[in-house]
């Protein structure tokens, strides 16, 4: 399917994420942290805050090839808009359902193809 990297500082959610997504083929790496520079990927879900800017990592390099998604609170509708401004194709919200995550990712590969 596609090359998706998961930048999620909670191993729970990263785990639950990963599971899902695997399963429904994708190749998928976890950071706790961007680093430096980022490995390759089709897609990317951020979580909204890590090192204090969602999209401070694409600065260091290409950005995923086809889009990313933002991931943060409930209640935190600042990042989100600020996610969406910068560039996210959609927000993932905790708590969420891994199946809606993966029809999320399955929609934007489609539109984007």
């Amino acid at each position: 399917m596609c090359e998706l990297l998961i930048l999620e500082s909670e191993p729970m959610v990263a785990r639950i994420l990963e599971h899902k997504l695997r399963r429904e083929g994708h190749e998928v790496t976890w950071m706790r942290a961007a680093p430096p520079v980022l490995p390759e990927a089709d897609v990317a879900l951020v979580e909204v805050g890590l090192g204090g800017d969602s999209r401070a990592w694409m600065g260091a390099g290409p950005g995923p090839r086809v889009g990313w998604f933002a991931i943060c609170e409930q209640s935190d509708e600042g990042g989100a808009e600020r996610a969406v401004r910068a560039g996210a194709a959609g927000v993932v919200r905790k708590p969420f359902k891994p199946t809606r995550v993966a029809a999320q990712v399955r929609t934007l590969l489609e539109m984007r193809r």
